[in-house]
């Protein structure tokens, strides 16, 4: 269980953080052709960083990087706590919050866009999006289970030094 425990906070935790910036995730388009506009492709990383082609389209806020600062607080909370019980539930909150911010994109989206591009483009939602919430969703899952496992066995050393 350890070892699979450090392969999910060093490894899968990265994983994450890669896919979210490189995975493409949307189509920027025009919508009925409200603007002239040739159809991108959205990364992760344009939501970190905005999206520049001859004027800015997407512009970065502090919301885009929630994911990251979620994913990286798993890391480190594990290097810096020594409570397991209270490390898996916070790391399955942070997971719980990046699927909420991932499955909540698709609507907030818009609110990364521009001022001059505001109403005339719109998401359409591409494989990348899918595969990051179902790996999220597989990781959040994971850290449930293994908190339940933790507080039930933490429970039942509770009573047996209670017994004794």
């Amino acid at each position: 269980m350890k070892k699979v425990q450090w392969v999910m906070i060093n490894i899968c935790t990265f994983v994450l953080m890669a896919l979210f910036i490189f995975l493409p995730m949307f189509k920027l388009y025009s919508p009925e052709n409200a603007i002239v506009f040739e159809e991108k492709t959205v990364y992760g990383y344009h939501f970190l960083a905005g999206l520049i082609d001859e004027t800015q389209i997407l512009s970065s806020k502090v919301l885009g990087f929630v994911p990251l600062l979620m994913l990286l607080s798993i890391f480190a909370i594990d290097k810096l706590s020594k409570v397991e019980i209270g490390k898996d539930l916070i790391n399955f909150l942070c997971l719980l919050l990046c699927f909420v911010y991932i499955i909540s994109l698709p609507l907030t989206a818009s609110n990364f866009l521009d001022q001059a591009y505001y109403g005339y483009l719109d998401f359409k939602i591409i494989w990348g999006w899918t595969v990051i919430l179902i790996i999220v969703s597989l990781a959040m899952l994971y850290y449930l289970i293994v908190f339940i496992a933790n507080y039930v066995k933490l429970k039942k050393q509770s009573v047996e030094q209670a017994n004794q």
